[in-house]
């Protein structure tokens, strides 16, 4: 688990955000969270919510009154899939996506850290669908 702190205490871990009180609007710039819990919303309107929620990603408020409601990013149409290895059945390496550009940073790190081939990655394919990441990877031993 990995702990930040903004001005108020709050856990994060690498799929979600829980807020005891809110007043980070502006901190939270270009974070992505899949799961947002938040127990005093305070200045923090739902355009922000969905701003920083990843498509699919849940955002649970309570409101004044002390109910819970429920805020969910849809999938934007304008979002492709990549769920086979030259993106889909069609054997076409060209994807629809008009959202999202070429990767610029790593947001996940997995293990092994040292490739054993110490040519070439363990990690053969890699594929994603429905906001899920599939890969293939050579774990035999080193």
């Amino acid at each position: 688990m990995v702990k930040m702190r903004l001005n108020r205490f709050f856990v994060i871990t690498l799929t979600s955000l829980i807020v005891t009180s809110v007043s980070f609007a502006t901190e939270l710039k270009e974070r992505s969270l899949k799961d947002l819990l938040i127990e005093d919303p305070g200045e923090l309107y739902d355009q922000e919510m969905h701003r920083v929620l990843v498509p699919t990603g849940i955002a649970r408020v309570k409101d004044r009154s002390g109910q819970w409601r429920m805020i969910k990013k849809p999938w934007p149409a304008s979002m492709d899939g990549w769920s086979h290895w030259n993106h889909g059945t069609e054997e076409n390496p060209v994807s629809r996506d008009k959202l999202v550009g070429p990767p610029q940073w790593t947001q996940w790190i997995d293990s092994p850290s040292w490739s054993k081939k110490h040519w070439g990655s363990r990690l053969s394919a890699i594929v994603t669908s429905g906001g899920r990441l599939y890969y293939v990877q050579d774990e035999t031993p080193t």
